[in-house]
C-alpha cells in the first residue's frame, strides 16, 4: 500500500521554480527601466563634461595670469584657442601674442588643453585669432585698453557655461 501512494505523488513539485511567462515579464520590466534611465545618466554625463571643461579653462586662464604677475620669464602669457580642429583646444604660451610665443615652451605639447569632443567654443569678440594675453605684472588683459572677452562653452541640448575675463584682469 505504500508503494502506490509514492506512486500517485508527482516526481517534482509544481510550484517550484519560475515559468517562462514570469521570466520574460521581469526581463520586459527591466528593460522598461533601464530605457528611462539611459538618458538622465548620458544627460548627466555630458553636464559633468561642460562643468569639467569650464573649471579647467578658468584654471588655465588664472595660471596664465599668474605667471604673468610672476613676470615668470619676464614676458606676459596668454591662452590661445584653436577653434580649426576637431575637438577645439586651448593653449596656454609664453609671449605677447600666440604669433610670436616661445615655442621652447610649450615643446612637447604643454599647456594643451583639449575640449570634450562635443563641445562648442564662441567667443565674443571677433579676431583672426582667438587669444587672450595677460599683461606682466598686473594681470590685466594685454594690450592695455582691451575689452572684456567671453568665452562660452556649449554642448547641444545640454546647456552652455560663460567665462568672462575683465579687462581688469578679473577671471569668472
Amino acid at each position: 500500500m505504500l508503494s502506490a501512494q509514492k506512486r500517485n505523488l508527482p516526481l517534482y513539485s509544481s510550484t517550484a521554480g519560475f515559468t517562462l511567462i514570469e521570466l520574460l515579464l521581469v526581463v520586459g520590466i527591466l528593460a522598461v527601466v533601464f530605457a528611462m534611465v539611459l538618458p538622465f545618466a548620458l544627460n548627466t554625463k555630458f553636464t559633468n563634461e561642460l562643468d569639467t571643461a569650464a573649471e579647467n579653462l578658468r584654471a588655465t586662464l588664472r595660471e596664465a595670469q599668474f605667471q604673468s604677475i610672476a613676470a615668470e620669464g619676464d614676458t606676459p602669457y596668454g591662452i590661445y584657442f584653436d577653434t580649426s580642429v576637431s575637438p577645439a583646444i586651448y593653449i596656454l604660451y609664453r609671449g605677447t601674442s600666440y604669433a610670436d610665443r616661445d615655442t621652447s615652451f610649450n615643446a612637447g605639447g604643454y599647456g594643451t588643453t583639449e575640449l570634450p569632443k562635443s563641445a562648442i567654443m564662441s567667443f565674443n569678440w571677433t579676431a583672426t585669432d582667438y587669444e587672450i594675453t595677460f599683461e606682466r605684472l598686473t594681470g590685466e588683459l594685454f594690450p592695455a585698453g582691451t575689452a572684456d572677452k567671453t568665452i562660452t562653452l556649449s554642448i547641444p541640448d545640454i546647456g552652455s557655461k560663460t567665462i568672462t575675463v575683465t579687462a581688469n584682469g578679473l577671471i569668472y
